[in-house]
């Protein structure tokens, strides 16, 4: 069975189709900043909820704010970002590392999406390339990116660093180990895994009042980025046909009537990743069907506990 994510050789992923916010958390922990500390309140009920308000509160403030566009949008470095945050919440520079952990505990890996995230890269073997965009800072950049290491599949070497400064191209962040499977070696990769966020695009238009609901949206700022994307990949000799745009929002006609892009939704898409992944596994599942060489095999090879 042929799924419409093979048919293309560019696959565009939202950063949000991995991504998720804990705001929850976030909140705290820049609550904390101000040495409210959760702990102390557990005991009273009423300054529990209170401190639960304006930790939510907090973090709607500093997001809400002209600092962070600025920062998504590549005007202000990682240092400018952190003074000038610090002191619009009027709090001393020897925060400035408790501020950095706290601001990038908001982003997190979805978790359940682990075997998806190990087949979408897996993808690249077979010569199609992964363009992950988003309306993202170099602070969260880089938090995506370790979070990315550490699920992603073993058999890369991803890049260890991002750049501070790219234009408007994309870069890329994997390239193939060589390592051995069976004692045959891999094959060479093909396609690749890119990053093309905002910060390091120039002349994108401002991000809207509200960051908190429209960080991550396909609408005009990501639309931006997903102009100038697709005007590189076309350039690049990339036709449309070429490329499927993975959406994980509810409007799948946003993108669509906008760019005239293809586009698959997020849950149709992660549904193919793993029906592929299972028909891959149909051949080797029977040459272990019992009586097979490999099962008789098999059958003296001791079990071995996960690590």
């Amino acid at each position: 069975m042929l799924y419409s994510f093979q048919q293309k050789n560019i696959l565009i992923i939202p950063l949000a189709a991995f991504i998720r916010f804990n705001k929850k958390m976030a909140g705290e922990r820049l609550a904390n900043l101000f040495g409210k500390y959760f702990d102390d309140l557990l005991a009273c009920e009423e300054e529990l909820q209170e401190h639960e308000k304006f930790c939510e509160k907090l973090l709607e403030k500093i997001l809400f704010s002209k600092i962070v566009a600025d920062f998504n949008l590549g005007k202000k470095s990682k240092q400018e970002f952190i003074s000038e945050a610090l002191n619009f919440l009027n709090l001393t520079s020897d925060k400035a590392l408790d501020f950095e952990s706290a601001w990038n505990c908001l982003l997190e890996f979805d978790k359940e999406l682990r075997d998806v995230f190990n087949e979408l890269i897996k993808l690249t073997q077979h010569g199609q390339s992964i363009y992950f965009i988003g309306n993202t800072n170099e602070l969260h950049a880089q938090k995506v990116l370790a979070l990315f290491k550490n699920i992603s599949y073993e058999n890369f070497s991803w890049l260890e660093n991002l750049p501070s400064s790219a234009g408007d191209l994309p870069f890329a962040l994997i390239e193939t180990s060589q390592a051995r499977i069976d004692g045959n070696a891999f094959p060479p990769t093909k396609g690749n895994v890119y990053f093309f966020l905002s910060y390091l695009c120039q002349n994108l238009i401002e991000q809207p009042s509200n960051i908190l609901t429209q960080l991550f949206t396909p609408f005009q700022p990501t639309s931006g980025l997903l102009s100038k994307l697709s005007a590189y990949l076309m350039k690049q000799g990339n036709p449309k046909k070429d490329i499927l745009l993975i959406n994980p929002y509810r409007n799948i006609n946003a993108i669509t009537k906008k760019l005239a892009q293809e586009t698959i939704s997020k849950n149709n898409f992660y549904s193919e990743l793993r029906h592929s992944a299972r028909d891959a596994m149909q051949p080797l599942s029977g040459l272990l069907s019992i009586g097979s060489p490999l099962a008789r095999i098999e059958e003296h090879i001791p079990l071995l506990p996960h690590p």
